[in-house]
């Protein structure tokens, strides 16, 4: 806004000097206002990517071209359904985190971007697809066996990725069933030399505690799913159903500790 305004002003009459001045006289200023013109043009919105994903989350990040809040709407189909909490900040690099999504699924979303002055920019439709959840598990996971039998367990994992060892304690009831043997499934020595340690805890014979490595900093993690071991019993004398459990259980990868 420019504002006009007099200064050193005089009004004169055709009277001689010094009675020549016209008294009294309001002199009004004026203002004028250079308007910009009026933001119509939504950001532009690129460089799209899903980060990081895990069983029941996923991370999105993108940029805009001038600055912009962030928000993600997302969804089973291209309807969406859900949107994540309003991101106000204004900023041309962003980043949503959308949690609390069911492992391995395949969700929708777009996401969505409004400059200073309001004006929406909305992505097209995307794709990701959260891990499968790891599972450890025994199989098969009943069987009936006669007294005094030997049977056996498999200890499988599926879905796990860049695993370099397992650990875990496998209970049971020692009146009804003995520990026997163990021996290492094909999963975890994929190229790599491996480390088994098993035997039954000395201060209680119905817990079986099991540990195995992949050894050598260079032989890295295993993916995907397989036999991590076999586990063979002997049932005893005594009818009664026996259930195996696990207890201290640890997956480990092959990155730095933690």
């Amino acid at each position: 806004t420019n504002n006009f305004s007099f200064s050193n002003n005089d009004l004169f009459n055709s009277s001689a000097p010094p009675d020549n001045h016209i008294p009294s006289v309001q002199w009004m200023p004026s203002s004028v206002t250079i308007s910009s013109p009026a933001d119509t043009t939504a950001p532009v919105i690129s460089d799209i990517t899903v980060s990081a994903t895990s069983t029941n989350g996923a991370t999105i990040e993108w940029k805009t071209d001038e600055l912009a809040d962030s928000q993600v709407k997302y969804g089973l189909d291209n309807n969406y359904g859900a949107t994540t909490t309003l991101d106000s900040v204004a900023t041309t690099t962003h980043q949503v985190v959308i949690k609390s999504l069911t492992p391995g699924t395949t969700y929708h979303f777009a996401v969505l971007s409004i400059d200073q002055a309001g004006n929406l920019a909305t992505s097209p439709d995307q794709v990701f697809t959260t891990k499968k959840e790891t599972i450890v598990s025994l199989t098969p996971a009943s069987q009936e066996v006669e007294q005094n039998k030997e049977f056996s367990l498999d200890v499988n994992v599926s879905n796990v990725e860049n695993l370099s060892g397992v650990a875990f304690d496998l209970n049971f009831d020692p009146s009804l069933v003995s520990f026997a043997s163990i021996s290492e499934g094909t999963f975890l020595s994929q190229g790599c030399n491996t480390s088994l340690q098993a035997g039954l805890d000395p201060n209680n014979n119905g817990k079986l505690i099991v540990g195995i490595t992949r050894l050598g900093s260079s032989c890295g993690g295993v993916s995907g799913s397989g036999n991590i071991a076999t586990l063979n019993f002997k049932s005893l004398t005594k009818a009664g159903t026996n259930n195996f459990s696990f207890s201290n259980n640890d997956l480990f990868n092959s990155s730095a500790p933690p």
